[in-house]
């Protein structure tokens, strides 16, 4: 039996062997206190974020189970995780990382000590072989872009999101078919995946996409949505999987490029016409967006993100990464009236630049959809984008 030690304790049995595990955490600052030991309210957006940056006292795993090291530190946190079901869950895990280090720094220390790699599914943590995290949230990647450019009849059900969960010996191919079941979506080869007992996992939201696609990676198998969205199949993931983006090239495109090299040793680069032209993982591609874009505060004020002030300087782009890059650091949901856009003439592809100074939110995005001949409401936490011609009631913002 391993044991947390700290302002907290928690239990934590090994479910997958009588080998003990010596674990000692100190909690005093991590513990999500309230939380129920047998079913977390799990942490997403901010919460999470915030989560993930507090330090951790003490960490020590002495010939401890990996799933149950790793299992137990996350449920403590009330952070989702989920690991592959080619990973041995049992292999020992000894590691004593330096006290006082953000818990995300914690989890990333597990993956390099066991050669694994750590990527993330919307706001779950995936653990798994060293290609597979990548390749896994880069294909994500790629059928949501593709997801998006749908009607929005076909595009919902597909970005609907709903928590996820099974119980232990659960079969992968059966989970697939519920799934379908219950988007309504036909899903084509699910002969493609082989008999397999899983053990019980219980996640946060995803959307339709991701919670099929956390399953059918686990067999190096991805979704390929047809054109009108309620039939996929079931195809292998492509060795070389990446995302193509261009970016500004700057004054200095040579030297950007270089530091760009550091950042992303996955990508690709090529200059054409003034930009740089990347293609890699989709870990690359945070990387440097986050060196592009000035960090939007990842904690607004007590007034919420509406009292939030905002400097940004020069950050240029096609207009449906802008805004979705915004809207996915202030924690609010997109919502894009594409077609209606496509009846105005409204290219979300154009390139748009933005440059503000301690702009309220409302005239943060006036600055970047008015030139763009958009306009905005908030619904709650749902951002709204249409042509300002057709301005809706209620919500507020736009022009």
């Amino acid at each position: 039996m391993g044991r947390f030690f700290g302002t907290e304790s928690v239990e934590c049995r090994n479910p997958v062997g009588p080998r003990a595990a010596a674990l000692v955490v100190g909690l005093a600052a991590v513990v999500a206190h309230g939380a129920s030991a047998d079913s977390p309210a799990w942490l997403t957006g901010k919460e999470l974020q915030r989560q993930l940056r507090q330090t951790v006292p003490t960490v020590h795993w002495q010939d401890a189970p990996l799933l149950e090291a790793v299992t137990a530190l996350a449920r403590a946190n009330r952070v989702a995780l989920l690991i592959d079901r080619r990973v041995d869950p049992g292999q020992s895990l000894t590691l004593s990382p330096p006290p006082n280090l953000p818990l995300v720094e914690v989890f990333h220390r597990v993956a390099e000590n066991h050669g694994l790699a750590l990527g993330w599914i919307g706001p779950v943590i995936y653990l798994g072989p060293p290609e597979a995290g990548p390749r896994l949230e880069t294909v994500l990647e790629l059928r949501h872009d593709e997801v998006r450019k749908l009607p929005a009849n076909a595009r919902r059900p597909l970005m609907e999101a709903a928590p996820f969960h099974w119980a232990d010996f659960a079969e992968p191919r059966e989970l697939v078919r519920e799934l379908a079941r219950q988007g309504n979506v036909e899903v084509h080869g699910l002969e493609h995946i082989p008999h397999d007992l899983w053990r019980a996992a219980d996640l946060p939201p995803l959307c339709w996409i991701d919670r099929v696609g956390l399953i059918v990676g686990q067999f190096d198998l991805a979704v390929a949505v047809d054109g009108n969205g309620r039939s996929v199949s079931l195809v292998p993931i492509p060795r070389d999987v990446a995302i193509e983006r261009s970016y500004p090239g700057g004054s200095e495109p040579d030297q950007t490029v270089r530091q760009w090299r550091e950042l992303a040793p996955a990508s690709r680069f090529q200059l054409s016409a003034g930009k740089i032209v990347v293609r890699g993982p989709l870990a690359d591609h945070r990387r440097i967006a986050e060196s592009i874009h000035p960090s939007l505060p990842a904690e607004p004020s007590s007034g919420g993100p509406q009292q939030t002030r905002f400097t940004i300087r020069e950050a240029k782009g096609p207009l449906r990464r802008l805004l979705e890059e915004l809207a996915g650091r202030l924690q609010l949901e997109l919502r894009l009236e594409e077609e209606a856009l496509r009846a105005a003439g409204i290219s979300l592809d154009k390139q748009v630049s933005l440059s503000v100074a301690d702009a309220t939110l409302e005239e943060l995005f006036e600055a970047l959809l008015k030139p763009a001949g958009c306009t905005f409401r908030l619904e709650g936490k749902i951002l709204v984008v249409f042509p300002a011609q057709r301005r809706a009631a209620g919500g507020g913002g736009g022009e």
